[in-house]
């Protein structure tokens, strides 16, 4: 029971945090649902009261047929009629005011989660419990915010509802409202227990409801289709979606079997004190304790108590649910991410040639297993500089760093002698343009794909064909219907399907269009041909004249042009130079260099 206590405490917390959301996205509007919605609820009680005084004049009328019991019993049903006028009337406006409350609470709820999402630190996103929370609150965040709202906001009305009718049944007897609640506590503690054991299953599920949805995704998208074809593997993991979903069957059976037995016997409790209060008020009419007048009132009141306190326990129960489930969305919008601007943050002065030095850099996900060892490296006296090594160097790693998706595990980073974590984040990543080799495909329009490099020039489109020309892109573009209008990817109608290189060119053209003075670029060219890849180069030279270059490459054709190659190995840097500083060294880059060309001999 004190369990069952604390659970109700921690879910009146929650709601609490429902109700602050609801009116944070709009204060008038939800004033006006929940204002709305409480004066609808008192209109049952005036109804039953004037339907009482209206047969106890009747029954004046039928012993006394006079002109003026005739004319009150006109004037009692006018005032009916108005009454049941007015809950019409606030009863649409209620209506309406759920409907706009509807889409601004999941306009404001959902902008929560992407912005969130946005400034998480990547370290979260490697975490597979966060993916769980997050999949549970993608999951549910369509409809579970409006449904609690709604909840809410119906539960308060019965609430309110049952006090004023508490009045009319505290006439018939002081204990009649006290018995139909108490005898009504058994079934609330049978719906939140059964609630929370429906939670329960279900967010254990969440594991392998990821499984489930990644099957859907392996057999419905396009990417997919090839390989799945060729590989023959649609019995493979159509047959894991059947068994996961056939435990999720014979669990929700079992729990259903459970529901119907308890919720019947209480049922059947409920049904005999609520005939026993009718038995009652019936004899109280027969003996004429009270009037036919309110026989009619006490029995339509006890009728409509009892669906009022049906209603407000199931609004409990699903309010209960909700929030079982909502737990996950404001644990989820309350995440801090560790990577934030310092106070008062420092930004870099971008008129002066930035100098970086990596001082005893080590990094790891864990502290006992680092990726990257007492990194020493400075970057200034090289205009160009490539980084090469075998996979799993911690080449990609040691730009992250730079960027500041991740913090050093220790050591420190300085651009122009100030430690990163004192700059300010977005000044940082203005100063340093990249493009990964996992770049995005944005199935958007070219223009867009292109201006992402630098979104506050959008409207440039003199520079993004500028960005477009140097990567090459521009041919290709020029030949679609849309120019640089058009859509990209088959997601949308009359988009423009890109091979790799076509997209890769697409995203050097962002890398380029973005007027960073460090220009980094990880595996640039993977994906293009050698001419695409020497043109490519040609331009990259002539358009980083007055910029620094940092260049992630296997390809030795292309860090040849680096004025300073950084060779990397199991995390640490094991030698440096120019290409003939290196290859007259006869070490691992030489080596390496002679392995990959001897291919083109």
């Amino acid at each position: 029971m004190h369990k069952t206590f604390s659970e109700i405490k921690t879910q009146l917390n929650l709601g609490y945090k429902v109700l602050k959301l609801v009116f944070q996205s709009s204060p008038p509007w939800a004033s006006f649902y929940f204002g709305t919605n409480i004066i609808n609820s008192i209109t049952p009680t005036l109804s039953f009261y004037i339907g009482k005084i209206l047969v106890d004049a009747i029954v004046v009328a039928i012993r006394i047929p006079s002109q003026q019991n005739i004319v009150l019993i006109i004037q009692i049903v006018t005032l009916g009629l108005g009454v049941n006028l007015l809950n019409s009337f606030f009863g649409s406006l209620a209506s309406h005011g759920y409907n706009v409350m509807k889409d601004l609470l999941n306009k404001h709820a959902i902008n929560k989660v992407l912005i969130k999402s946005a400034e998480l630190d990547l370290s979260y996103f490697e975490n597979p419990k966060f993916h769980d929370q997050l999949e549970k609150v993608q999951r549910e965040i369509g409809y579970r915010p409006p449904q609690a709202m709604d909840i809410v906001v119906e539960g308060t009305s019965s609430f309110i509802g049952i006090i004023s009718l508490s009045f009319l049944l505290f006439r018939l007897a002081f204990w009649a409202p006290i018995i139909l609640v108490l005898l009504s506590v058994p079934r609330l503690l049978y719906r939140l227990k059964f609630t929370y054991y429906t939670y329960s299953i279900t967010d254990n599920r969440s594991p392998l409801s990821r499984k489930v949805s990644q099957i859907i995704w392996l057999l419905t998208r396009k990417d997919n289709a090839c390989e799945v074809k060729i590989l023959n593997l649609k019995n493979y993991f159509v047959g894991i979606y059947n068994k996961l979903n056939d435990g999720f069957i014979a669990e929700n059976r079992e729990l259903s079997q459970k529901q119907g037995i308890y919720g019947f016997l209480l049922d059947l409790l409920g049904s005999i004190s609520y005939s026993a209060l009718y038995l009652f008020t019936a004899m109280q009419t027969i003996y004429s304790k009270i009037t036919l007048g309110d026989l009619t009132m006490f029995t339509g009141t006890i009728r409509q108590y009892q669906n009022s306190l049906q209603g407000i326990f199931a609004y409990l129960a699903r309010f209960y649910e909700c929030n079982l489930f909502l737990q996950h969305y404001f644990a989820f919008v309350e995440l801090k991410p560790n990577i934030i601007n310092a106070g008062n943050p420092q930004k870099i002065d971008s008129t002066k040639p930035l100098h970086i030095e990596f001082k005893n850099v080590s990094f790891g996900y864990s502290p006992e297993k680092l990726i990257l060892k007492k990194i020493n490296l400075t970057i200034s006296d090289a205009k160009n500089i490539a980084l090469v090594g075998e996979n799993g160097a911690g080449k990609t790693t040691l730009i992250k760093l730079l960027l500041r998706l991740y913090d050093v595990t220790s050591g420190e980073i300085l651009i122009n002698g100030i430690d990163i974590k004192q700059i300010n984040l977005e000044n940082l990543r203005q100063n340093l343009g990249v493009i990964f080799q996992d770049f995005m495909k944005y199935e958007m329009t070219v223009k867009e794909n292109i201006a992402f490099g630098d979104i506050g020039r959008l409207a440039d489109l003199k520079g993004i064909k500028a960005a477009a020309h140097l990567s090459g892109a521009h041919e290709f573009i020029e030949k679609f219907k849309g120019k640089y209008n058009t859509m990209l990817g088959k997601y949308f109608e009359k988009g423009e399907e890109l091979s790799g290189g076509q997209w890769q060119k697409i995203a050097l053209a962002r890398a380029f269009f973005k007027e960073a003075p460090i220009l980094i670029l990880d595996e640039p060219t993977s994906a293009l041909d050698p001419k695409s890849e020497y043109d490519v180069f040609r331009n990259l030279i002539s358009h980083t004249s007055h910029k620094s270059l940092i260049l992630i490459s296997h390809r030795f054709s292309t860090v040849r042009i680096a004025d300073k190659i950084i060779v990397m190995h199991k995390g640490e840097i094991e030698a440096q130079g120019s290409h003939e500083e290196l290859m007259a060294q006869n070490g691992r880059y030489a080596k390496l260099y002679q392995m990959q060309t001897k291919w083109y001999k």
